[in-house]
């Protein structure tokens, strides 16, 4: 059994895609022995000048603006003037050292984790797990499930990739999908295992064509500007004669239904995000799996090379996936690349796939070949075994 010590930004088992994932990865009582550190809650402490605040775990830096102000000399309110000061507080989180509190340290000694597990996505937590691993003699494993290090300020770019890269030489990395396998490769020249999202595969599971309550669904977040495309679909479904009776059932947060249920056709139907126990069922009782992406450019990074959660819980249940988006990111290539799902980016063949699924598609012998094909990726028995046997193979580990 292996000793993991997780450091996250959110817990095991929450319903943000960080905790839930790892919850997913790490929750194998045979395979898996499990610490979690996380870092909201860390007492972690920065040596800093009185005139600058920091929050007491250390790990969000709040230099106050009027201090800093000050400094630069000046009482300007300006876009200018924000962004260096917006800059300055992204520095001190290079810049401060890290020290790991008395208490979590017994903690930690007790534990004696091997391997110490991340998936970044702020560059302190990166430096506390980075340096957890070389205190306690553990080997790290970075899991970057998109780029989260790439932004706009170049020095803070610099500054986040010049550190993932010496963290990278010493650990192993894990990517969530293809693409960022290659993103990784590509800028850091280190070999990176491509470790996506796990779910249970029941492969005796019966498929009744008669069982289903949804026509299609799509969940998921309707940002960034994801809404825009549904609202799109929504219209075209309404005015082809052939599925104009169609329905869409949309389950995403409240807050966003709440600020764009105006634009929505009445074939849409709004729902609130169900937790996390009901979404299996949501998906056995659909006949079509919506994914959607957003066209607007400012937002492309963002989905560039990601692969969501939901497409193993689709591919679970043998659901067809419909995706409607651009055929350059992430999870577009891979369904594509791995023909698991239909890929489109305009919206009439949607229509036709849409109408095809529904009135001539043999959802039993098309499942079970979807699920086969998909339990490479997902089936969690093989993707836990995979994490295992590759933190094994890690220099040191006995």
């Amino acid at each position: 059994m292996l000793r993991i010590l997780s450091i996250n930004i959110w817990p095991m088992a929450s319903r943000n895609a960080i905790g839930y994932m790892t919850e997913h990865l790490l929750n194998n009582e045979k395979l898996f022995d499990v610490m979690e550190i996380v870092t909201n809650n860390v007492e972690v402490y920065a040596n800093v000048s009185e005139k600058y605040c920091v929050d007491i775990n250390g790990l969000v830096i709040d230099v106050t603006e009027k201090k800093l102000l000050k400094d630069i000399g000046s009482d300007n309110k300006s876009a200018t003037v924000k962004r260096i000061v917006s800059k300055m507080k992204m520095l001190y989180k290079f810049l401060l050292p890290i020290k790991i509190g008395r208490e979590l340290n017994e903690k930690i000694i007790k534990f004696k984790p091997q391997v110490i597990y991340t998936q970044g996505y702020d560059i302190r937590i990166l430096k506390l797990a980075s340096k957890i691993a070389k205190k306690y003699s553990s080997k790290l494993v970075i899991h970057s499930l998109d780029d989260w290090f790439t932004c706009d300020d170049k020095t803070i770019e610099i500054l986040t990739r010049k550190t993932l890269k010496k963290s990278l030489k010493t650990g192993l990395s894990f990517s969530g999908s293809p693409a960022m396998t290659e993103r990784i490769q590509k800028l850091f020249s280190v070999d990176s295992k491509f470790i996506a999202n796990c779910v249970d595969y029941d492969f005796t599971n019966s498929l009744d064509n008669n069982q289903f309550k949804y026509d299609i669904i799509y969940t998921g977040n309707l940002e960034p500007s994801r809404y825009t495309s549904l609202v799109n679909l929504g219209a075209a479904l309404r005015e082809n004669t052939k599925t104009k009776d169609l329905v869409i059932d949309v389950f995403s947060p409240k807050s966003q239904i709440d600020k764009y249920k105006s634009l929505f056709p009445e074939n849409i139907i709004l729902h609130e995000a169900l937790p996390v126990e009901e979404v299996e069922k949501l998906i056995e009782a659909s006949k079509i799996a919506l994914h959607i992406e957003t066209f607007e450019q400012e937002h492309q990074n963002f989905i560039m090379y990601s692969l969501s959660t939901k497409i193993a819980e689709y591919l679970s249940k043998g659901k067809p996936i419909v995706y409607y988006g651009p055929k350059n990111v992430g999870v577009a290539r891979f369904l594509s690349e791995y023909d698991l799902g239909f890929v489109y980016d305009n919206v009439p063949p949607v229509i036709d796939k849409i109408n095809q699924i529904i009135t001539n598609y043999d959802y039993e012998q098309i499942a079970k070949k979807l699920m086969k094909k998909a339990g490479v990726f997902f089936d969690k028995t093989v993707v836990q075994n995979r994490v295992y046997e590759y933190c094994i193979k890690l220099r040191g580990i006995e």
